[in-house]
């Protein structure tokens, strides 16, 4: 009995110290605690990759994935198919034998995590009474019924074509590489993918499509599609911790590795594109007159040139932002992203701009010169 009260007590010992160290020092005298106290023992430990001012090291590194993508955009079946090849440098100084990627999609798989972690929204009056579905909430179920999302991984080869074994887990990929990637060294492998673009309607995710029906057309109708997390991607490797792969649950943003990019998009012919980049075949996709505004957008004025009454818009997943100038005023306004009907969001953050010129909107627009907009959209004209 001794010798047992002796291990309980040693295992008591070692638990009260274990969570003492695990706090660090809180400089703190029963319940107060000092809001001012030095952050030496919180802050990480300088080291070569970031000093301790918390910039870059002298062997500070990161990595480098490029990408090739070709997709087709298929609006009948709101459908997207794709082919991307990818060439990942390793300028780290591990040797890596896998490589992970973001599959964001697969998270409106009905097996996702999100999907089967999320709770029953039912509301009842009280707790006798039975739950109660909305018509919002049912089409929801109804449609996540009748539509298989998240990605389709239709193959995934090396340079040379050969097969490479993967693992797909949740909204995660791991590539299994043919040899190890050493330090200094780069990988091409390329992904066949494909998925069923989610419904703006009816789930309001951060990009999908919205049909506009219209009586009086034959196909009864147009689609404009908001494209994001559009393609299989890199996680990010980093020094401090290593593979950042989570899961994705619908909430937060992700890093993302820096590099090139070169995409060809293939869309209807009565669509328009407008992305970030620079088109590269602007006689084959838009019409005189497009091309024309296109290049007064390009060669409008810059920052140190003729001041001018603009407005630049950036639709993201989240929040859509803008940058009013005005003469000599600029003026920035944030609102967010309704990509259920993406006009909402414009106004809001015109609405927003016009405000804090104390002008009224309607006054305003017509004597706004240059306007320019940016996102991953397609749409009918």
């Amino acid at each position: 009995m001794k010798k047992l009260s002796l291990v309980i007590g040693l295992f008591v010992l070692i638990a009260v110290n274990s969570g003492a160290f695990a706090q660090g020092i809180q400089q703190t005298k029963g319940t107060f605690e000092d809001k001012f106290r030095q952050l030496d023992e919180v802050l990480p430990t300088p080291n070569v990759y970031r000093n301790a001012a918390g910039q870059p090291g002298h062997q500070y590194w990161q990595q480098e994935v490029d990408y090739d993508i070709e997709v087709s955009l298929d609006e009948a079946t709101q459908r997207l198919d794709g082919s991307e090849t990818i060439n990942y440098q390793n300028n780290s100084p591990d040797t890596l034998n896998y490589l992970w990627l973001q599959l964001d999609q697969n998270r409106f798989r009905d097996d996702s995590m999100a999907e089967m972690s999320s709770t029953f929204r039912g509301s009842s009056p009280d707790e006798d009474s039975p739950a109660r579905l909305s018509m919002g909430q049912l089409r929801r179920l109804q449609y996540m019924e009748d539509v298989d999302h998240g990605y389709e991984i239709n193959a995934v080869t090396d340079g040379s074509g050969n097969a490479l074994a993967h693992t797909i887990v949740g909204t995660l990929m791991r590539i299994d590489l043919a040899r190890p990637l050493r330090s200094g060294q780069d990988v091409e492998f390329k992904i066949d993918y494909a998925y069923h673009i989610i419904s703006g309607e009816i789930l309001s995710p951060r990009g999908g499509y919205q049909h506009f029906p219209d009586e009086n057309e034959a196909d009864n109708g147009n689609y404009l599609f908001a494209l994001t997390q559009w393609f299989p991607r890199l996680v990010a490797y980093t020094d401090y911790e290593g593979w950042t792969n989570k899961e994705f649950l619908g909430s937060g943003e992700f890093t993302l590795e820096f590099g090139d990019y070169e995409v060809a998009m293939t869309v209807p012919s009565d669509h328009i594109v407008a992305a970030t980049g620079e088109l590269q075949n602007a006689n084959q996709v838009l019409t005189r007159e497009q091309r024309d505004r296109n290049r007064r957008g390009t060669n409008a004025p810059r920052r140190g040139e003729r001041i001018m009454r603009s407005v630049d818009i950036d639709v993201g997943g989240t929040f859509t932002d803008m940058v009013l100038t005005f003469d000599d005023t600029r003026v920035i306004a944030k609102a967010p992203t309704t990509p259920y009907d993406l006009s909402v969001c414009f106004l809001n953050v015109l609405e927003d701009g016009a405000d804090q010129l104390d002008r009224d909107l309607e006054d305003l627009l017509p004597e706004i010169e240059v306007v320019r907009y940016s996102t991953t959209v397609a749409m009918n004209r």
